[in-house]
């Protein structure tokens, strides 16, 4: 998120505050620490004591000193009550500065109220309500100036500024357009609009901006960083994973990753993973379940690709195939998906899998799922998303032990999350709800996961907190309850966290541990999986 103090916006307000004040210098005032105290005397002396530490704060305002304006204008007001309204622009702009927002708007509220073409004081109090988060009524504002003075750059930036953070990356982008069409060199646009292009992961589009604000401010910390994440996001790398579980039907899982990851050409990326996967089962009814093999390995690989064209559409695929050495089970696995984005707050999804149950607890599992699925996803003005989803899924067996060899069921999904706390480009906090019903028109008798029916409720927390420089911790916590089959609820929970260290330019180690847990009815005494997984990222 672009920095909150916008300095483009309290360079010109403060030059048009001076403009219109005309500090003029009052023989020996102080010029730091708290207010002269009043003379006594009667209302003459203090209309005069109040007029002095009026000019005081002007003077103060004009040499950027806010925490000693706002207290020469305080102590103003308290000497004359009636020059509140004369004082209170000055007043709330001040308490901008100074960092106390909370105690600006309603400052700035009752002045515009009491003066609504004041268009300087209207111009105040939108970007307060912008670093209040109160982006819609930062938008009516500025577009209400922008209706009256087309040309007014500076607010024409706070507007798209507000329509980036609501996640209207579009129609920022097009304001931050329109601002650089006039002003080319404005560093503030550029860098609204590498966020902007950025957001809509169009980041070939987003580096000139970024590297041309760098340019023009080179000691612009956010420009800076905005450069490098966009090169983060368009260089090479190549990631592995290593994965431990252990659950409470005796089965330990190791899964070992390695990918090599690029964007080989505009808007295309590529990928080539290769993944072992390591199981050791010991299950008391081994010897039953899987004819006395306690052991298995599988080897897979696949290839994964994306394109982004343009703002509105990206398009994604996968191609891949695993072997384990028992069973004679060598699935292949793919997949094929188009989003469309008709517009910021919007999203739709298309999608089709293939895929096999390569966490099987029973090593005769081997059935193979396509997933044809279609998903919505609308976003409230960059607090909540809600989001909806149907699936109509298709099993195939492939055990040679007499089940049925086809099966069918659906799947229906809704989510809400809204955002809780926010601050900079990565601390925040979100809630989380989920809703799912699971069902299939039979069992396939062979320990492939598929309840007949299945519902679940969920509500959690999402979280990342930058805790120190380069270091980031994170975690999910989920909690609810889980019928299957028709029978009673029975609790669930789920726990991941852990923590990310950027090493080097652009490089990031991650540590994390997991536990989930299931007691629902259809699963007897219950099942829980725990585990941890070390990551590493290194470009090239």
């Amino acid at each position: 998120m672009i920095a909150k103090r916008e300095g483009g916006d309290r360079v010109l307000l403060a030059a048009v505050m001076a403009a219109l004040l005309a500090a003029a210098a009052w023989p020996g005032a102080v010029h730091g620490g708290d207010a002269p105290a009043l003379a006594a005397g009667g209302a003459t002396d203090r209309a005069e004591d109040a007029r002095r530490l009026r000019e005081l704060g002007d003077e103060h305002a004009s040499r950027d000193r806010p925490a000693e304006a706002v207290r020469a204008y305080q102590a103003a007001v308290a000497a004359d009550p009636s020059l509140g309204p004369e004082i209170a622009p000055s007043l709330g702009a001040q308490l901008l500065w100074a960092d106390r927002t909370t105690e600006a708007l309603p400052v700035l509220e009752a002045a515009v109220a009491r003066n609504p073409a004041d268009r300087e004081t209207r111009k105040l109090l939108a970007l307060a309500y912008r670093w209040s988060d109160r982006l819609d009524e930062a938008e009516r504002l500025s577009r209400e100036t922008l209706a009256e003075n087309p040309g007014d750059l500076e607010e024409r930036n706070g507007l798209a500024l507000a329509l980036l953070w609501q996640g209207r990356n579009r129609l920022a982008a097009a304001e931050f357009d329109r601002v650089l069409a006039a002003r080319p060199d404005d560093a503030e646009a550029l860098l609204g609009l590498s966020r902007a292009r950025m957001e809509l992961d169009l980041p070939e589009e987003a580096e000139g901006p970024a590297a041309r604000a760098v340019a023009i401010d080179p000691k612009n910390r956010e420009a800076a960083e905005q450069l490098a994440r966009v090169r983060r996001r368009l260089r090479r790398y190549i990631e592995g994973e290593v994965r431990a579980s252990y659950d409470t039907d005796h089965l330990s899982l190791y899964d070992l990753s390695l990918g090599v990851h690029g964007r080989a050409a505009r808007g295309f990326d590529l990928g080539l993973v290769g993944r072992e996967r390591i199981f050791r089962q010991g299950s008391p009814g081994k010897d039953v379940n899987i004819d006395q093999v306690d052991s298995a390995n599988g080897t897979a690989g696949s290839l994964l690709f994306a394109y982004r064209p343009g703002a509105s559409s990206a398009i994604r695929g996968s191609a891949g195939l695993s072997s384990y050495d028992v069973g004679n089970f060598h699935p292949w696995t793919g997949s094929a998906g188009v989003t469309l984005f008709p517009g910021d707050l919007w999203r739709i999804a298309l999608d089709w899998e293939r895929s096999h149950y390569d966490t099987i607890l029973s090593l005769q599992d081997q059935v193979t799922l396509d997933t044809v699925s279609a998903g919505i996803t609308w976003w409230i003005p960059w607090k909540t998303e809600v989001s909806a989803s149907a699936a109509l899924l298709f099993q195939h067996n492939e055990n040679d032990v007499g089940q049925a060899r086809e099966n069918s069921g659906e799947r229906f999904e809704l989510g809400l999350s809204r955002r809780l706390y926010l601050k900079g480009d990565v601390t925040r906090l979100t809630g989380l709800a989920r809703l799912s019903y699971l069902g299939f028109r039979e069992d396939l008798g062979v320990g492939a996961y598929n309840p007949l029916r299945q519902t679940a409720e969920e509500v959690g927390l999402d979280g990342r907190w930058a805790f120190r420089p380069r270091w980031e911790a994170f975690g999910t916590a989920m909690g609810g309850a889980q019928q299957e089959k028709g029978g009673g609820g029975s609790p669930t929970y789920s726990l991941e966290a852990g923590v990310d260290r950027e090493v080097g330019a652009d490089g990031r180690i991650t540590v994390g541990g997991f536990i989930a847990d299931s007691s629902a009815a259809g699963r007897e005494a219950g099942y829980r999986r725990h585990g941890g997984y070390l990551r590493f990222r290194v470009p090239f």
